[in-house]
């Protein structure tokens, strides 16, 4: 499986530090500064798109200084994507709990082996269940995006500080509930690099926050292997309890104003738009006026 693939690093390092410091500290949890690639933080901010001047008044998602970097992404099967919930009514100056979110940008970070450039998507999409308290992201509603960007990568060596990229979205995007934000990998681009002659490969990795920050029902990790597309809850799965090595939540967050854009259909008119627009519907009531003209008395 690649779940297993993607852990292995994990379970290898394990090992390793079992066999410096003892069963003792086999059941101890990550640590921030135990990994062996930390970084110091935000470096230079790399502004990609024309959307002007950020007005963030607004900024929800993960709002986190990164601490480590992971060789976590997998495109292989196909796209790696990441969501972070954003939910307009728990930003900072929204007065009311209807309020709603314009998105003009997009922050994330990423490391890199060498000068290179990595693609990703960015989207906005709608949330699902089955439990209103832990929502999930619905590929199925995609709210706005993708949008493409070439991420100019820069070789990052451990201990350095990783690049903060600015993407200016070429539209903004109101979303007038909670929805989750997403960056999708499809594949390395240039950033799959080889320093021995093909013997080995490094690509660009994933850059995350504070461990203690990763929460369930709010980071998903959608991506593929053989048996088709897997759907976790991130930080679940790369948060056991039982894991000795933690990792925190990508670097990832939407930033625009909060206020109110778009009109909002009352839930309970949708309801009904559902219940008396619906095929079954419908076809009662032609079958109800066909009957009615059959039992008409004739002229």
């Amino acid at each position: 499986m690649l779940l297993m693939r993607r852990l292995r690093p994990l379970i290898m390092i394990t090992a390793l530090v079992t066999c410096a410091f003892g069963t003792a500290h086999a059941g101890k949890k990550y640590i921030l500064g135990q990994h062996p690639h930390p970084v110091a933080g935000f470096g230079r901010t790399i502004t990609l798109g024309t959307s002007g001047t950020i007005d963030s008044s607004c900024a929800l998602g993960n709002l986190l200084v990164p601490v480590d970097n992971f060789d976590y992404f997998t495109p292989e099967g196909g796209p790696d994507s990441y969501y972070v919930l954003v939910d307009p009514a728990t930003c900072t100056g929204c007065s009311s709990v209807n309020a709603q979110m314009r998105v003009d940008h997009v922050h994330l970070s990423m490391w890199f082996p060498a000068t290179c450039t990595q693609p990703v998507d960015i989207t906005f999409l709608g949330v699902t269940g089955p439990s209103p308290s832990c929502p999930k992201p619905d590929e199925h509603t995609v709210l706005a995006g993708p949008f493409h960007f070439d991420l100019p990568g820069v070789a990052t060596a451990d201990g350095d500080p990783t690049p903060l990229f600015d993407l200016a979205l070429p539209t903004t995007v109101v979303l007038p509930h909670h929805a989750f934000l997403g960056m999708s990998i499809s594949s390395f681009g240039t950033c799959n690099v080889s320093f021995d002659n093909g013997a080995s490969f490094v690509n660009s990795q994933l850059v995350y926050g504070d461990t203690t920050a990763c929460d369930p029902c709010k980071n998903y990790n959608y991506y593929f292997d053989s048996d088709g597309i897997n759907k976790v809850d991130y930080c679940v799965v790369v948060n056991s309890p039982n894991s000795q090595f933690r990792l925190g939540p990508p670097i990832m967050s939407a930033l625009g104003t909060c206020g109110s854009y778009v009109p909002v259909m009352p839930i309970s008119w949708g309801r009904l738009k559902i219940r008396y627009n619906s095929p079954r519907r419908r076809r009662r009531l032609r079958s109800r006026r066909r009957t009615f003209t059959r039992s008409a008395p004739a002229a």
